[in-house]
């Protein structure tokens, strides 16, 4: 008895605790989050000019190059035939990405929601040969810090949805 009594109590202190969010939305300019969606064109897979590394992943060894995967933005590309001085080469634009693996010339990266196989065997000139669409849920549908407002996500274009940005939003009507 004392048992079930003791559980009873300890539901009850939980059910005390509920953070539901503001009981009114602020009218006006407030801080919060504001979704960023992707583009068609952001979609594309291109190699581009070398970039700096900012926030690395996955590193890859790949003929005579090193990969190095950079969240949310794609792969650095470095000659590393002398491993000692790896010269950068370029960067492999994948919006979006956030885990790569390789086998044989085929390059596998998540691209928001996406699974898209790139041929690899030119490096300098990576070339989509297949998409699996909206395979994966993009795991940051809401902003990363809790206690903020934010712009609510556009259903429309969630499968779009790369990320968030801190900025002054006008009456928003999400909170976390």
């Amino acid at each position: 008895m004392r048992t079930l009594i003791f559980i009873l109590i300890i539901l009850a202190l939980n059910a005390c605790y509920y953070n539901e969010g503001p009981a009114e939305f602020p009218a006006g300019e407030v801080m919060g989050y504001q979704p960023i969606y992707a583009t068609e064109d952001d979609l594309e897979i291109a190699f581009v000019n070398d970039q700096p590394i900012e926030n690395p992943g996955k590193i890859y060894i790949y003929q005579q190059y090193l990969l190095i995967n950079d969240r949310l933005k794609g792969v650095h590309v470095f000659d590393n035939a002398d491993p000692k001085n790896p010269k950068s080469l370029g960067f492999i634009r994948i919006i979006g990405n956030v885990d790569i693996a390789i086998k044989g010339f085929i390059l596998y990266a998540d691209q928001i929601n996406d699974l898209v196989a790139i041929d690899i065997s030119d490096i300098k000139n990576p070339v989509e040969l297949d998409r699996k669409k909206s395979i994966y849920t993009y795991n940051e549908q809401l902003p990363p810090q809790d206690n903020n407002y934010f712009e609510c996500v556009d259903d429309a274009r969630a499968h779009l949805l790369r990320g968030w940005k801190l900025t002054q939003l006008y009456n928003p009507q999400c909170f976390r």
